[in-house]
């Protein structure tokens, strides 16, 4: 289902999401130097993409909408930026190892199932490389989408995990937490208001973590340089 909802709604309004982003993907994106690899898994239209490669980061870009893969493609050949694409499932695809140096996924682990992101949160510990930086953003079961009450986002259709309070974290329990918050945030986008009343509030949690390869890390919430 998720192919077919993301081609439509990319199809209709080529900027969805817009281009803007969070001021943690900002310090995350500062932790990368020039010619540095990461991949984006679910990366929709690249606004991260996009903002990652702006800063010198190399960027594989991932989505099984070829749609938005296309307009993403377009966009970086105009501006002249070290991105590649390809159309794939996160479903079923797999970490290469020793490729890259970090990873994105933003609102796009929400779109497997348990099980599904457990082995992924394994398969990136594993693959990336020593030293690698990750950044997740996910709705938890606050947002209104969780009971398809109303004021939900028009795109809560297709998730099919919503992060219980501190889950996220604990997923991530075996790595480093460099920062973690949850809180509201105004849901905006671009596309004609059709489904759902906008802007709704919706509870999302956002990680920036580092990876620890000894097994018994220390643990650690909030800022910190500490490697």
């Amino acid at each position: 289902m998720s192919q077919w909802f993301f081609d439509r709604l990319y199809e209709k309004t080529p900027d969805y999401y817009g281009r803007s982003v969070r001021p943690e993907f900002d310090r995350f994106l500062a932790g990368f130097a020039s010619g540095e690899r990461i991949v984006d898994l679910g990366c929709g239209q690249g606004r991260h993409a996009l903002a990652a490669a702006r800063h010198g980061v190399h960027v594989h870009a991932i989505d099984q909408s070829a749609v938005a893969l296309d307009q993403l493609a377009k966009e970086a050949a105009i501006g002249e930026l070290p991105i590649t694409t390809e159309v794939a499932d996160l479903a079923s695809w797999q970490v290469p190892d020793g490729r890259f140096d970090g990873a994105v996924m933003v609102t796009s682990l929400d779109h497997l199932p348990l099980p599904r992101i457990v082995a992924i949160e394994t398969a990136l510990r594993d693959g990336l490389n020593a030293g690698a930086r990750i950044y997740v953003e996910s709705f938890t079961d606050s947002d209104p989408g969780y009971r398809d009450a109303s004021g939900a986002s028009e795109t809560h259709v297709p998730v099919r995990h919503y992060f219980a309070s501190r889950e996220l974290e604990r997923l991530f329990g075996r790595w480093k937490i460099v920062e973690f918050r949850e809180f509201l945030s105004a849901m905006t986008a671009t596309a004609p208001r059709t489904c759902t009343a906008w802007p709704c509030w919706s509870r999302k949690a956002r990680g920036r973590i580092e990876i620890e390869r000894r097994r018994q890390a220390a643990f650690r919430l909030g800022w910190t340089a500490d490697m």
